[in-house]
């Protein structure tokens, strides 16, 4: 059997290119938020592990914070600037393992309800309203009825009115609290995850996943923010209960890097979550400039030889 030589070439160029291409392996980054453990920073550096190893790992930076919340107007709490808390690393069994913050219930992801302390002040009580300043002798003093030789000017109740010894000066302004009737204040605790590092990932896939520990009959919101602090409008995630989950990359750039993480009061406010992990894999890559050439090369060999046949 005769082989020309341009059929060989071409048959060589594709089995190099074949065969670069099938030397590109998708990678998958992961990032694990269940280590370190306990009680951490107002941020905490994560690296990636990689699948298959080669690549070089990738670090994204997970930052705390709270802000306060209203259960009758939800919405307002994700346009405010939250200020930064500590964060905690969770390891138990199951899945309960992942990111939280202290201080929170179960150190996890959640809502924080405090009593405030002027739950008890007298401002309401004190003895302003009650003194003795309209009760006061004055008004039934002696001088009205006094006799001229024999008068109680000098006896009268003036002197001894209760001006001097009202509540005004026993009142309780001074150990008031400003906040009347008391009552709680309600925090929103959230991680935010600076994905910067990861959108320059060559060839990264459009979609990343993350998983959710202690979903427990709760559900959890993700969003797409520009500012570090604030949860953010863009809601990527919504009232899911589905773990793990994905989102569109598309919805993040330098610009916009921080994916924000709250738990969802739908359930009720004692319902708290955790960050688990964090994954994005890559697709397969543009053929490279020299199996581009390779693939030329054979394509010249393929034409040459169809002209030298018909002539």
């Amino acid at each position: 059997m005769k082989i020309s030589i341009q059929s060989f070439v071409l048959a060589a160029a594709v089995a190099a290119s074949m065969g670069a291409v099938a030397q590109a392996v998708p990678e998958t980054y992961t990032w694990d938020f269940s280590s370190p453990q306990g009680a951490l920073g107002t941020t905490q550096v994560y690296t990636s592990a990689v699948t298959p190893s080669g690549p070089s790992p990738v670090d994204v930076t997970a930052y705390g914070f709270q802000v306060t919340y209203d259960p009758s107007n939800p919405s307002a709490s994700n346009t405010q600037t939250g200020s930064a808390i500590h964060l905690y690393g969770n390891q138990g069994s199951g899945t309960e393992n992942g990111l939280g913050l202290k201080n929170y219930p179960y150190q996890e992801i959640g809502f924080l309800v405090t009593q405030n302390q002027g739950g008890q002040n007298n401002d309401g009580q004190n003895n302003d309203g009650q003194n003795n300043d309209g009760q006061n002798y004055n008004n039934q003093n002696n001088d009205g009825q006094n006799y001229n030789n024999q008068n109680n000017d000098g006896q009268n109740n003036d002197g001894q009115n209760n001006d001097g010894n009202n509540n005004d000066g026993q009142n309780n302004d001074g150990n008031n609290c400003d906040n009347g009737g008391g009552g709680t204040t309600t925090y929103e605790g959230f991680v935010q995850v600076d994905l910067s590092n990861l959108l320059k990932i060559p060839n990264v896939d459009p979609f990343a996943t993350i998983t959710i520990g202690s979903l427990q009959n709760g559900t959890y919101d993700a969003y797409a923010s520009s500012t570090l602090g604030t949860i953010g409008t863009n809601e990527i995630i919504d009232h899911s209960t589905t773990t793990p989950n994905t989102f569109l990359l598309s919805d993040f750039s330098l610009a916009n890097p921080y994916l924000t993480i709250t738990a969802n009061d739908q359930a009720g406010l004692d319902k708290s979550i955790l960050l688990s992990t964090l994954s994005v894999s890559t697709g397969s890559p543009a053929p490279e400039p020299a199996t581009i050439g390779m693939l030329a090369i054979g394509g010249v060999g393929l034409l040459l030889g169809r002209r030298r046949k018909s002539a």
